[in-house]
């Protein structure tokens, strides 16, 4: 068996090279025992010790895993796709606009115009679309904009509130890992 193989190894008191069986070493306390390998006793062999999931940490004697800590990498995890989805692009009018953080101030600017009455909702102005191509709207067709995006962000939000659910109810590492994103239909 490839675990009890003759080890060679520098031996400091007898400032030579030696030869012992890796059981032999260990026994003596020069052979360490690798992550995820053990050393039964009573047979006298060494064993390899699969990693369940890559949550899962060696304490020397067997995988353990923290629950909680899974759940808060998976939460960030969903977190963090849930972003992404609500800044994604959005289709309105037959055009593809851009909705992230930084574009909805020039939506802002829009509703602000109409709400402190600078521009009517049938004035129109131009507009720098997803891929960089110019397009002139009305500026209810931009308001528009604005309403698509909060209906998709509170899609989104339901969406995350049924999966932080599901999430909370899990009690393993694979009903965790199975908590995903709906693909987009």
């Amino acid at each position: 068996d490839s675990y009890n193989e003759v080890l060679v190894y520098y031996d400091i008191e007898s400032n030579s090279i030696q030869k012992k069986s890796k059981t032999r070493l260990f026994q003596e306390g020069i052979y360490r025992l690798k992550i995820g390998e053990i050393f039964e006793e009573e047979t006298q062999e060494f064993k390899m010790i699969e990693q369940p999931s890559k949550y899962h940490k060696w304490n020397g004697k067997t995988w353990e895993v923290n629950i909680e800590e899974v759940r808060e990498i998976k939460r960030q995890e969903l977190k963090h796709i849930r972003e992404q989805k609500i800044s994604e692009n959005i289709e309105v009018h037959g055009s593809l606009f851009q909705v992230r953080e930084k574009d909805l101030e020039n939506f802002e600017d829009v509703a602000r115009a109409i709400r402190r009455k600078k521009k009517t909702e049938e004035d129109t102005r131009a507009w720098i679309l997803a891929d960089n191509s110019i397009k002139t709207f009305t500026y209810a067709q931009l308001l528009d904009v604005l309403d698509e995006r909060a209906l998709r962000k509170e899609k989104i939000f339901n969406e995350y509130g049924s999966l932080a659910i599901q999430l909370q109810q899990a009690n393993t590492v694979k009903q965790i890992e199975k908590i995903t994103w709906e693909a987009k239909k």
